[in-house]
C-alpha cells in the first residue's frame, strides 16, 4: 500500500467528520475508497456518534453552531419543564398568526415577550 502524507490523512477525516461518503473524500482527495476506509477504520469508535451527527447536520442544511444553539434552547426548555411539542405547537401558532395578520414570525414572538413582561411587571394575567 502507497502511504499517504499526514496532510492528506488529515484532509479525510475532515472530510468524513463533515459527514462526506467515503467515494466523495476519495475523489476529492485524489486517492482510493479503500485508502479512505483504512483512514477511517484505524480512527477510535467513539467517533462514529460525532460523525453521525455531522452527517444529520449536513443533511438538514445546518451548522455546528445552530446545532449548538439548538441543543442550548432544549435545555433551557428542559429546565423549565417545557416538552418539545409545546415548542412545536407554540411556532405553528406563531406561523399562523403571522400569515394572518401579515406579520414575521419574529413580530409576533416579540409581542408575546413584550405581554409577558408586562404581566410579570404587573402581576396580573393578562395571557391565559
Amino acid at each position: 500500500m502507497i502511504r499517504i502524507s499526514s496532510q492528506t490523512e488529515n484532509r479525510i477525516i475532515e472530510l468524513w467528520f463533515k459527514g462526506f461518503p467515503r467515494d466523495t473524500i476519495a475523489r476529492r482527495v485524489a486517492v482510493s475508497g479503500s485508502t479512505v476506509s483504512k483512514v477511517i477504520s484505524q480512527l477510535p469508535e467513539c467517533l462514529r456518534e460525532l460523525r453521525a451527527l455531522s452527517v444529520e447536520l449536513r443533511k438538514s442544511g445546518k451548522s455546528l453552531p445552530e446545532a449548538l444553539k439548538g441543543a442550548k434552547l432544549l435545555s433551557k426548555l428542559n429546565d423549565l419543564s417545557v416538552e418539545l411539542d409545546q415548542v412545536e405547537s407554540y411556532v405553528r401558532v406563531t406561523r399562523k398568526i403571522s400569515r394572518k395578520e401579515g406579520y414575521e414570525p419574529k413580530q409576533v414572538v416579540q409581542a408575546t415577550m413584550k405581554l409577558s413582561d408586562l404581566e410579570e411587571n404587573r402581576g396580573n394575567r393578562i395571557l391565559k
